[in-house]
């Protein structure tokens, strides 16, 4: 999924879900880059990621801020010295410029596993939301555990 977000552009490939013990998750592969050359206020934007089963039994949704996709020091996840012991922990919230592998979205809810029996398709939803008003940039309709380029 190629989608522009300006002045940003992301693209979200090799996406797939999981079922365990702990809880649910979407794990994915992204690229976002920016035009260097458009100024533009991105203050209260974001990007929302959502997965909805089509029997409504499992839902979540994730709000990205565009603010922290330029942010340098939220992307140092090299081992170096940042500064803070916490520094890599909370950098796996969010979404930063350039190319990464194995993002991943968890949902901690061990009742789920039992779902797994039922589950056939889910929804992949991505919107960019600006002070609480949803625009809808992506859906897709995916089969459960199966990878999507």
């Amino acid at each position: 999924m190629d989608l522009d977000l300006t002045p940003y552009k992301i693209s979200i490939y090799h996406i797939n879900t999981w079922l365990d013990q702990q809880g649910v998750g979407l794990k994915f592969n992204y690229e976002l880059t920016r035009d260097l050359l458009m100024q533009t206020n991105t203050e209260g934007r974001k990007l929302v990621i959502g997965l909805e089963d089509e029997k409504g039994q499992i839902t979540f949704t994730r709000e990205f801020d565009f603010k922290d996709f330029d942010d340098a020091t939220a992307g140092d996840t090299s081992g170096g010295t940042s500064g803070s012991d916490d520094g890599p922990t909370q950098d796996k919230d969010k979404m930063r410029l350039g190319r990464h592998v194995g993002f991943e979205i968890k949902v901690n809810d061990r009742d789920l596993v039992f779902f797994v029996e039922t589950l056939k398709h889910y929804k992949l939803n991505i919107y960019d939301s600006y002070k609480g008003q949803k625009k809808s940039l992506a859906s897709k309709t995916i089969q459960w555990f199966e990878t999507v380029e």
